[in-house]
């Protein structure tokens, strides 16, 4: 989460106020990963969901990796 360059915010309905924002990016091995978190209040970010990218993220990440290298 820390090296992703372009968190994607999303609005959350069941959450009133707080938004959803996912993080896509590798990790140390390489893997991709997709990391949702929500954003408190105070600005802390609660994470709820990670796991190996699906395919659904896919388009999305390949645009984030060709921001990256430019």
């Amino acid at each position: 989460m820390r090296h992703c360059l372009c968190p994607l915010y999303q609005p959350n309905p069941e959450a009133g106020e707080s938004d959803l924002v996912l993080f896509l990016g590798p990790d140390q091995n390489g893997v991709p990963l997709e990391v949702v978190a929500v954003e408190q209040a105070n600005g802390d970010l609660l994470v709820i969901h990670i796991m190996q990218m699906r395919p659904k993220y896919t388009e999305t990440y390949v645009r984030e990796m060709r921001w990256r290298e430019q």
